[in-house]
């Protein structure tokens, strides 16, 4: 059953070394080398092999039309695609992201119970991790992982991720980059803003600056919290 508004729940995510191996070796990322070590060189903090926020190749129901950030399809592990599909019941696929305010995520797991069901049938279970993520700052009791910023709907699209760790389609500008650092000084260990009000501020700047992802409506990038669940903490 679909709830009203989808405001907390599980994704399976790629494990961040794996996501950053597939942005160095992308095209985006080959062709525009000197910018990339223009962003590394301003910001020192920030180590991209690190982030474990939300835009990380959430795994789909199969029959779901998954891309990665890179705009790569992505295949394989049919097996617990499928029994994804069947857990949840409903063709995903044919989804609105923003279909009447819902902001419905395809990728979302309801339930710890079958976030590990799914899990479970893995094949290569090594690349991937469960996180725990809420728009309405419910804990899970889990690992707190950090504040990310962006999309709820589609593919958890970060505007954090998109304009310091892996810039893709809307990098800062280099004047900019001074007064975005201030904004970002603040990043734990996981590239993720500590707490929601580090993380508010950020997303009041971005949504100012003439060169960032605009919202479709107000409030489309909101806060996200992540955490590492209790039933995943020793993967």
């Amino acid at each position: 059953m679909i709830p009203e508004k989808q405001k907390h729940g599980y994704l399976i995510l790629k494990k961040p070394e794996l996501v950053f191996d597939d942005y160095i070796k992308s095209i985006f990322a080959t062709k525009n080398s000197e910018y990339l070590q223009f962003l590394r060189k301003e910001f020192p903090n920030i180590n991209p092999v690190d982030y474990k926020g939300m835009w990380r190749q959430q795994l789909m129901p199969w029959g779901v039309n998954a891309t990665n950030e890179l705009g790569i399809e992505i295949k394989g592990e049919k097996k617990a695609r499928e029994l994804f599909q069947k857990i949840v019941g409903e063709d995903r696929n044919r989804w609105d992201g923003y279909e009447w305010g819902y902001e419905r995520n395809k990728g979302l797991i309801y339930s710890s119970d079958d976030a590990i069901l799914i899990y479970n049938e893995l094949e290569n279970k090594t690349n991937y991790e469960v996180v725990w993520v809420s728009r309405d700052d419910i804990s899970e009791n889990g690992e707190l992982l950090g504040f990310d910023v962006g999309y709820w709907h589609d593919d958890m699209f970060s505007i954090l991720c998109d304009c310091s760790i892996y810039p893709l389609w809307h990098p800062p500008v280099p004047e900019s980059v001074n007064e975005l650092k201030k904004k970002l000084n603040c990043l734990n260990h996981n590239q993720l803003f500590p707490t929601t009000s580090s993380a508010e501020e950020f997303r009041n700047y971005y949504i100012e600056q003439n060169w960032s992802e605009k919202e479709n409506y107000p409030n489309e990038f909101c806060i996200v919290r992540l955490e590492k669940p209790k039933a995943f903490e020793n993967e």
